[in-house]
């Protein structure tokens, strides 16, 4: 059985970039494709557009590796996208301090989103405020269909209301009345059809 790589690389930032690249490929088990990415200006317009709104080009700064990480009791190379000198080795320095006594520790707590609406110039304070009780906002269930993509179904006073969710928008995809969800019979098999058909009859909004 083949023993796990090691972050701890001895000279590492005296090889040249490819010497680098190819320690990394080794380290990782990177196929050409990945690689081949690594060398940078892959990334191109039409992906870019695809990522964030208004785009006119693509900006790139260093990738650099930090090594000597060992996090959870298995060794990293860590990737670091800086344009400041020193990060990177200090990161490196810091971390095989750390990996004499055993590296790093992590855990993560469940991502939370949070928003707010701001109501003003409201008449009957008390009123909006019942009203706003009366209907508020349930998730029922949710669908996660990709890295940092979700379905969600909400359920908002009488109604219930499927939602996409990204992270930079979240899009209301169809609705009905909450009363008639009983009528609903929606297996797992039919899941792909009816996220089809419903994407395919909704737009989302664009945001200048």
């Amino acid at each position: 059985m083949p023993q796990p790589a090691e972050s701890r690389i001895e000279g590492f930032y005296r090889l040249d970039p490819l010497e680098r690249r190819a320690r990394v490929r080794e380290f990782a088990q990177l196929d050409d494709a990945t690689t081949a990415a690594l060398a940078g200006g892959q990334l191109g317009l039409a992906k870019a557009d695809k990522m964030i709104e208004n785009v006119v080009g693509s900006y790139e700064l260093p990738l650099g590796v930090a090594t000597n990480f060992r996090i959870n009791g298995r060794d990293r190379l860590v990737p670091m996208v800086v344009e400041e000198p020193s990060i990177v080795a200090g990161a490196s320095y810091a971390a095989r301090m750390a990996r004499e006594s055993g590296g790093f520790v992590a855990s993560h707590t469940d991502p939370i989103m949070i928003g707010q609406i701001q109501l003003i110039a409201v008449a009957d304070v008390a009123t909006a405020m019942t009203k706003i009780h009366a209907s508020r906002m349930q998730i029922i269930e949710s669908l996660s269909v990709g890295p940092r993509q979700k379905f969600a179904l909400l359920r908002v006073g009488e109604h219930e209301v499927l939602v996409g969710i990204t992270p930079t928008q979240m899009t209301s995809l169809a609705q009905w009345p909450a009363d008639n969800s009983s009528q609903l019979s929606i297996t797992p098999s039919d899941s792909g059809s009816i996220i089809h058909a419903t994407l395919s009859e909704t737009k989302a909004p664009h945001v200048a």
